[in-house]
């Protein structure tokens, strides 16, 4: 017997079909993926390249082989661009577009990334956006550089590993990473704001 938010969710998934938006076959792919679409996965590989300074280099070198090892089919993904922040860079991604964003790794994009603002707004004053948006303040001698998606290439933002996290493991590490983080809105967890939930 189905329940209530069953059938909503059959009879949503029928008028998706009809309309042409979904196959049924592209939603028995996705809910058969080994490893589901959500920014969780996104932050485990940020974690292992925190620890790993060779997986880290094979990270930013060639993305999609190196996660494609670690059982990422990245279907959706057809180049897939890491982009490590450093002390003097910070990279943002956006899809002016329309919503190219590598789910496999970032999950479902959140509802500020498809906002007109916001595709708009990171282009034109980046750092004036971050700052009113994200409450993220860009230091003045940090080049700041905005990767705008398409159809052919998608973005992944590895952020700065935290200060005071020496001694912590991969899924410890994983707990600081954001979404956000992860697009490069803004900055990791800190460690003591983890330790202390």
């Amino acid at each position: 017997m189905l329940t209530g938010n069953m059938l909503l969710l059959q009879a949503l998934l029928i008028a998706l079909t009809k309309k042409g938006l979904v196959t049924l076959e592209k939603v028995d792919e996705m809910l058969a993926a080994t490893n589901p679409p959500r920014y969780e996965n996104g932050a485990r590989i940020v974690a292992k390249a925190w620890l790993d300074a060779e997986f880290r280099s094979r990270l930013v070198n060639d993305a999609k082989t190196t996660l494609r090892e670690l059982g990422f089919a990245l279907n959706r993904t057809p180049k897939l661009v890491v982009l490590e922040n450093t002390e003097f860079v910070r990279n943002v991604i956006v899809c002016t577009l329309c919503s190219c964003y590598p789910y496999e790794l970032l999950g479902n994009p959140p509802w500020w990334y498809k906002h007109d603002s916001y595709k708009q707004e990171i282009i034109t004053s980046p750092t004036k956006t971050l700052e009113e948006m994200f409450k993220l303040t860009v230091p003045a001698n940090v080049e700041l550089h905005v990767y705008d998606s398409t159809s052919d290439i998608r973005y992944m933002v590895l952020p700065r590993r935290p200060e005071r996290t020496e001694g912590m493991n991969e899924e410890m590490l994983a707990s600081l990473v954001t979404q956000e983080s992860l697009i490069g809105v803004g900055d990791p967890l800190k460690a003591a704001i983890v330790q202390s939930k």
